[in-house]
């Protein structure tokens, strides 16, 4: 059984992933559309 500082920080934990997460991958998805659109600026 976990004591009550591990399951205070498992949840801590969870609850930060599942804020960083999205904003994670919306960081993500807007660098590689801005490299993408760059490059094709740059080829055109």
């Amino acid at each position: 059984m976990p004591t009550p500082t591990q399951a205070t920080e498992s949840s801590i934990a969870r609850r930060v992933t599942d804020w960083l997460e999205p904003r994670t991958w919306i960081m993500l998805n807007t660098l590689v559309i801005g490299w993408h659109s760059s490059r094709w600026t740059g080829i055109a």
